[in-house]
């Protein structure tokens, strides 16, 4: 997997998911995880991506087992009837990483207060950041986890979990 810093061009996450999507060729079928940053957004795909706004671009090394640093931005919803319902209580939303991250041990963790991001007209997504600190039992599910992407509205920034020793290649 390699990770891409980009600059970032739109403000609104529709208009950063189109840019992002633009950096790939059409028939370009695999997952695209990106996170939005102040001024940069973190890209991470398959192979690197196609545009003069890419700053840097690294191949994510394999993970060691031991302690990492991470941050998530992520959209926790829980599913009721077929219909997505945000999670807003502290405990829940530290259920719900838990849940999803289940390669690894969190041991610590702290959880910003959900945030609505509007994309479209009458789309409105529940934004969470989470960040902390994670004990990694298994580097090969981590490595996949990290390549799926977790939880729901991966297509506008979210569910990119992001180690601290990877940012650091990049900025």
């Amino acid at each position: 997997m390699i990770l891409s810093l980009v600059h970032k061009k739109n403000a609104d996450r529709y208009n950063i998911h189109r840019d992002v999507r633009s950096y790939f060729p059409e028939n370009y079928n695999k997952r695209i995880l990106f996170n939005v940053q102040d001024r940069h957004v973190i890209i991470a795909s398959d192979t690197k991506p196609m545009s003069q706004h890419v700053v840097k671009s690294v191949e994510i090394p394999h993970f060691t087992q031991g302690t990492a640093s991470f941050i998530l931005d992520a959209n926790p919803v829980v599913t009721r009837l077929n219909k997505r319902h945000a999670i807003t209580e502290p405990s829940k939303l530290a259920d719900w990483i838990n849940r999803k991250i289940e390669c690894v041990k969190i041991t610590h963790c702290e959880i910003d207060h959900p945030t609505k991001v509007h994309i479209k007209k009458n789309v409105c997504l529940n934004l969470v950041r989470y960040y902390g600190k994670m004990q990694i039992n298994d580097n090969e599910a981590l490595y996949k986890t990290i390549s799926k992407g977790i939880g729901p509205a991966k297509g506008f920034g979210f569910g990119l979990l992001l180690l601290n020793e990877h940012l650091s290649l990049l900025i």
